[in-house]
């Protein structure tokens, strides 16, 4: 055979061909693919901030998919493959400013450098400067409102005036702030001084003023009214000038009750009691002491003698008992008076004014007139001779004209309603020999009373007794029926199947349903929850034995029974089933924390990863839990079994990878990478969307029940972040007990899905609608980045820019 030398440049020519044959539109085997090694030519921008961030555009050639770059040791973030020629990524952060190396490292090891290429920019040093104050002057009590400006101001800066500390009220940016000014010791001009937070400082000398309090000297001009009663509570107003806060007036050597300081020239004071009729002097006095006075400037005037009169007494008799309510006119009635029917007091019952009051007849003791007598606090009087009549007692015998009904059940209970005349307050009735309840007395004609039980069926005689022994009888009046005998029948019953467990409410119809009965399902008595009446009844079902259909029998309590043969089913418990898991990955020893969604899952559930069980670290709900993935031999995917304690199960297959490294396509997580998180659902019983309950829209939960919340987390430039371990808080308003804390962690696309149960709402707010009356709270929401501890809350990151900041938690409705 002999040997065939074939040159380099002969080969070349051959694969040029064969790339021009493919190209034809011939499908090329994928084994013959060429690479060669990338080449960086540009980089822009060539530098940026020590944090990272920044986007950078790599022009060069050969760039392949999936390749890698790193700027200096640390791997950028690729964030678009335009081609083989141009790469956009984002930088990492750096560890000192300066210069350092950019790679590029495609797939099969070969590499680009570009030495030196990219500079970390140390971050810049911010001195601040004072440019303004306004105002730059206050008294010296402080309070003041100022309002700072110039330039970089760092957000938790400090302001001092002097060597007091203002009280921060806005930032409103890096070039201006608000404060509140201190109180100042003394007037005069203080430096004023801004401190940023890393202590670069900015001093105004003598920036602030604290004023020197004005000297006031007070004058009296008016005084209205200038004269009032003896007794004193005259409302007076004070007009003059110079008024301070905290003044004190005289009237006299008493003190005036200060109402109102309106302002530096006029005040409102309460004249004290007089000690005798005539004029005194008025006196201001400011809490520094100066001090002004009208002499005479106040005349206390002395209290007229009222001699009481009686013109009239409406009505002039009344029933020997008393009671009677009675207006009495006339003039001069002074508050606090008594009056007098014959030697007895009638009580007061309401003091009009001097002309009228009423009051109230005191028993008499025999019939006849009696004199009527009004006596004024101060001893002076008027007698109305045989004003007021106290007549004698009509004699009543009572008379029955009618009874209805008059025949009931021989329990008793029955509401009877009698009709007759002279009925008397404090009568008794009797059917038979039992005496019966009196309900209500409406008046002399009729009466409302409740039957006893009687002792036999059939008629007795009915009797009513005046508390004078007075009485009226219908013989034979009312008659006591023999009970029925109750049998009872099943029409319907609503639900006719429920679950195994039980617990199920069931309205059960039919006829004849005896208060006191008892309701079988199958073997097992069902719980009597409401008897309506003897066509409904609502129980609760019991936990069943099996699944499958039983009867229902009623049971009165005569023994009488009926039978709805095969009326209720118990259905199977539902199957579990398994949606989701996340994280879907870990190490073959690290036993990850996973969550696991789905529907029906147990609490006493068993979760296997493969033919190993997991341990279950978190029960939240049948929707929802937390497991520790056990420990593995080999790399690779196992299925996960749930298995419910009945023997359902459900496999999720290929569901969790174990691997002996670190995924490389896994995110790695750091410190305060998380940008933003979005609730983007609600799944709650009463319905799902926002809604407003006049606060606004917000997103509806409800409590004891499961709540479903699914959103996204992403980072500070909008993108998903995958396996984000995140923690949510319902800070809930019953104290401790009210605050719920969920664990996370967002699946490959960032998003999340938890489930969990809420605790009851108070019903703080109401809103009121046409067709009835949501009572609701209003309740904070947050998120963390990692795992919230509340005896260590540094060891979480609150993020702050959320699309929700709290929910409206429904606790009920009341319809009209």
């Amino acid at each position: 055979m002999r040997k065939t030398n074939v040159s380099l440049t002969s080969l070349k020519i051959f694969m040029v061909l064969l790339l021009v044959f493919f190209a034809s539109g011939v499908s090329a085997p994928r084994a013959l693919a060429l690479t060669d090694s990338p080449v960086i030519t540009n980089v822009t921008p060539n530098s940026g901030k020590l944090a990272g961030g920044e986007i950078l555009y790599m022009d060069g050639k050969d760039f392949a998919q999936d390749l890698k770059v790193y700027v200096g040791n640390k791997e950028a973030k690729l964030i678009t493959y335009y081609n083989a020629t141009r790469l956009k990524v984002e930088a990492p952060p750096g560890d000192n400013p300066g210069t350092t190396d950019l790679k590029v490292v495609n797939p099969d090891g070969t590499e680009a450098v570009l030495a030196n290429g990219y500079t970390y920019l140390a971050p810049p040093v911010l001195i601040p400067a004072i440019t303004n104050i306004s105002p730059n002057s206050g008294k010296l009590a402080g309070g003041e409102f100022l309002y700072i400006d110039g330039k970089n101001f760092i957000k938790g800066l400090k302001v001092y005036i002097g060597s007091k500390e203002a009280k921060l009220i806005t930032y409103y940016g890096d070039t201006r702030i608000s404060v509140q000014a201190p109180p100042g010791d003394s007037p005069g001009k203080l430096d004023l001084k801004v401190v940023n937070p890393d202590g670069k400082e900015a001093v105004l000398a003598n920036g602030y003023t604290y004023l020197a309090p004005p000297v006031l000297i007070p004058a009296i001009t008016n005084i209205s009214p200038n004269s009032g009663k003896l007794a004193g509570g005259e409302m007076i107003y004070i007009d003059g000038k110079d008024f301070d806060q905290g003044l004190k007036v005289y009237m006299g050597s008493k003190e005036a009750k200060l109402m109102t300081y309106y302002n530096a020239t006029r005040i409102k004071v309460a004249a004290p009691p007089g000690d005798n009729p005539g004029t005194t002097d008025l006196k201001v006095v400011n809490p520094d002491g100066k001090e002004a006075v009208t002499a005479n400037g106040y005349t206390y005037q002395a209290p007229p003698v009222l001699i009481p009169e009686i013109t009239k007494i409406s009505p002039n008799s009344g029933k020997l008992t008393g009671g009677e309510f009675l207006y009495i006119d006339g003039k001069s009635f002074i508050q606090g008076l008594k009056v007098y029917i014959g030697s007895k007091e009638a009580k007061l019952i309401t003091y009009y004014g001097d002309a009228r009051i009423s009051v109230q007849a005191p028993p008499g003791d025999s019939p006849g007139k009696l004199d009527l007598k009004v006596v004024n606090p101060d001893g002076k009087e008027a007698v109305l001779a045989n004003g007021y009549t106290y007549q004698a007692p009509p004699v009543l015998i009572p008379a029955i004209t009618n009874i209805s009904p008059n025949s009931g059940k021989l329990a008793g209970g029955e509401m009877i309603y009698i009709d007759g005349k002279d009925f008397d307050q404090g009568l008794k009735v009797y059917i038979g020999s039992k005496e019966a309840k009196l309900m209500t007395y409406y008046n002399a004609t009729r009466i409302k009373v409740e039957a006893p039980s009687g002792d036999n069926p059939g008629t007795i005689d009915l009797k009513v007794v005046n508390p004078d022994g007075k009485e009226a009888v219908s013989v034979n009046g009312y008659t006591y029926q023999a009970p029925p005998v109750l049998i009872p029948a099943i029409t319907k019953i609503s639900p006719t199947s429920g679950k195994l467990a039980g617990g199920e409410a069931i309205y059960i119809d039919g006829k004849d349903f005896d208060q006191g009965l008892k309701v079988y399902m199958g073997n097992k008595e069902a719980k009597l929850m409401t008897y309506y009446n003897a066509t409904r009844i609502k129980v609760e079902a019991p936990l069943g034995d099996n699944p499958g259909t039983v009867d229902l029998k009623v049971v009165n309590p005569n023994g009488k029974e009926a039978v709805l043969a095969n009326a209720y089913t118990y259905l199977k418990d539902p199957a579990p089933e398994l949606t989701s898991v996340t994280p879907s990955s870990g190490l073959l020893a690290e036993e990850k924390e996973v969550f696991l969604s789905g529907v029906n899952l147990k609490p006493d559930v068993k979760i296997f990863f493969g033919d190993n069980q997991a341990s279950i670290l978190a029960y939240y709900t049948d929707g929802y839990m937390k497991v520790k993935a056990p420990v593995a031999n080999a790399e690779g995917d196992v299925d996960i079994l749930v298995v419910n304690p009945d023997g359902q199960s459900y496999k999720l297959k290929s569901a969790f990878t174990y691997r002996s490294t670190s995924d490389p396509n896994n995110r790695v997580d750091t410190p305060a990478d998380v940008g933003s998180t979005k609730i983007t659902n609600i799944i709650t019983p009463s319905g799902a969307g926002p809604i407003n309950y006049g606060y606004g829209d917000k997103w509806r939960v409800d409590d004891f029940v499961p709540v479903t919340f699914e959103g996204e987390v992403t980072d500070q430039n909008g993108n998903p972040l995958p396996n984000e371990k995140m923690t949510f808080r319902f800070l809930g308003h019953l104290k401790a007990e009210g605050i719920k804390q969920m664990e996370f962690v967002t699946d490959t696309n960032g998003r999340f899905s938890f489930q969990m149960i809420l605790p009851a709402a108070l019903g703080e707010h109401v809103y009121a609608l046409p067709m009835g009356t949501h009572y609701y709270d209003i309740v904070e929401i947050e998120f963390y980045e990692g795992i919230y501890d509340a005896t260590q809350p540094s060891s979480a990151r609150i993020i702050e820019n959320v699309t929700d900041r709290d929910v409206y938690h429904y606790g009920l409705s009341i319809l009209p």
